[in-house]
């Protein structure tokens, strides 16, 4: 970060922007989001990462995108102001996508499902040696183990190793199928 603020002349709000689009945009985002729609084969490229975009929005004031507090300004007050969206959509806050994990605490149909194929006998999730962690978590309500540990939040393995259960028998030879 400190090459980045002495490139932005101290500027903390360019300086991220350097650093988001150099580093956190080619090497997490964009690569991750390739992998996973070609891989469906879906377009994904966002027309924000088009050149003549992102040149424009390396020349835009951080006053023009952020003002008052309210993230996206320009785009936000484009949209308004060209009725693009609805308000409600223009106005509200910005919100991530929960990680489907959740789904094991919130739906006990869905957490069930997850559990009979998780420790199922056999199961890659024995194999590795993480049954005893996910019972824990199933039977006994277990969170996890204290952090630092690496098990740590067991929802978030659990929605991990359910995934792994349904494609291990479509892609590793012995395993069971569902």
């Amino acid at each position: 970060m400190k090459r980045y603020l002495a490139q932005g002349s101290g500027d903390s709000f360019h300086a991220v922007r350097l650093f988001e689009s150099r580093n956190q945009m080619p090497n997490q985002y964009v690569m991750k989001v390739d992998k996973a729609s070609m891989a469906e084969s879906v377009e994904a490229r966002a027309p924000f990462l088009d050149r003549r975009v992102a040149t424009l929005a390396y020349r835009t004031p951080k006053e023009w995108l952020l003002r008052n507090g309210e993230n996206k300004y320009l785009l936000r007050a484009l949209a308004r102001q060209d009725g693009l969206l609805p308000a409600t959509i223009s106005g509200r806050a910005k919100f991530g996508a929960p990680l489907a994990a959740s789904w094991m605490d919130d739906d006990r149909d869905f957490r069930n499902f997850a559990r009979g194929h998780i420790l199922a006998s056999g199961s890659q999730t024995t194999q590795l040696g993480l049954a005893p962690a996910m019972r824990s978590y199933f039977d006994e309500g277990k969170a996890g183990y204290r952090w630092p540990a690496a098990l740590s939040i067991f929802r978030n393995l659990a929605w991990r190793l359910l995934l792994l259960e349904l494609w291990a028998p479509h892609y590793l030879r012995g395993a069971r199928a569902p």
